[in-house]
């Protein structure tokens, strides 16, 4: 019972929650030149045309990383890229 105790104590911290600026490091990070911009007090819209497979690769660690989940998403063909326009929530809010 004891280590269970001392797992609950030792509990990981929550991450700290992502702003405008680690979201456009992570988009830039992966060569992706994306638009980030505040919406509300726990949303961020992401907007730009990009390669949908690694816009979709970001958007799943934003995820994991920063508990960032995806409220809405529109994408659409832009010539050779995809346009992208997506709001992220806090998944715990």
């Amino acid at each position: 019972m004891s280590e269970i105790e001392r797992l609950h104590r030792e509990a990981v911290a929550p991450p700290e929650p992502a702003g405008e600026e680690t979201v456009r490091a992570a988009f830039r990070s992966a060569g992706l030149a994306m638009a980030v911009k505040r919406e509300g007090v726990d949303r961020l819209r992401v907007q730009g045309t990009v390669d949908f497979d690694h816009a979709v690769t970001v958007l799943a660690a934003l995820h994991r990383d920063y508990h960032l989940r995806l409220v809405t998403l529109a994408a659409s063909r832009d010539g050779v890229g995809v346009r992208i326009d997506a709001l992220l929530g806090r998944s715990d809010s």
